[in-house]
């Protein structure tokens, strides 16, 4: 998203809100009353209205007959959705990565990697966690497919709400590994077929993991 430094003050509402309903600040069906949110975030008026419809544009509102604007509720069918399309598009983004192949893709696919079998071996559930999260924006960022990239950017922001809920539940950390491990040698094996239906095999199953989770944890989310 850039320096938030260097945004305007519209911009810098918009991150702030956001994050604040990704992460569970702000509740799911909570009112978004402007002027507490302005006291609350120190953004006048205008630039916060501004924020707020954008928010709406985006999906992370919703706006009710008896509420007025809301966060937008959060629903099984709804992460369903989700992980199926993120996973065509993750795994458009592994084929197009494999077909498009350089020698500094190649050199950085295999760093990823070694750190991530390092990391692994050493016990480090984080930072495997991470190298998997970089593997990914890499793959999406340098596969050629500006489309592609930008829809599944865009899609992260929802499933992180989701995620959030879920991921540390899933008990999926050890064949989550092995799964990045599959698409690392599938594309430095440049077989993009391959690399395609592994990488949309690896959502839609962390997916419905996830969702097993979610299912379990979303009623207490209030």
């Amino acid at each position: 998203m850039g320096d938030i430094r260097n945004m305007s003050i519209r911009e810098k509402a918009y991150i702030l809100l956001r994050d604040a309903i990704i992460d569970g600040t702000l509740k799911q069906g909570e009112r978004m009353v402007e002027d507490n949110l302005a006291i609350q975030y120190s953004v006048s008026r205008t630039p916060l209205r501004e924020a707020i419809h954008k928010l709406e544009l985006d999906g992370f509102l919703q706006r009710l007959p008896s509420r007025g604007l809301v966060v937008a509720e959060l629903s099984i069918k709804e992460a369903e959705e989700l992980y199926q399309v993120r996973g065509y598009l993750e795994g458009l983004a592994a084929r197009t990565f494999t077909e498009n192949m350089t020698s500094d893709k190649k050199n950085i696919i295999e760093t990823y990697r070694k750190n991530v079998i390092l990391y692994h071996d050493n016990g480090s559930v984080e930072e495997v966690l991470e190298a998997c999260r970089q593997q990914h924006n890499y793959i999406r960022e340098n596969c050629g497919h500006k489309i592609c990239s930008e829809y599944i950017q865009k899609m992260d922001l929802h499933i992180a709400r989701y995620r959030r809920l879920g991921v540390r539940e899933s008990g999926r950390t050890e064949q989550a590994y092995l799964e990045h491990l599959t698409i690392l040698d599938d594309i430095l094996k440049e077989n993009a077929d391959a690399a395609e239906d592994t990488m949309r095999n690896h959502i839609i199953v962390s997916g419905k993991a996830v969702i097993d989770a979610i299912g379990r944890n979303l009623q207490t989310v209030n």
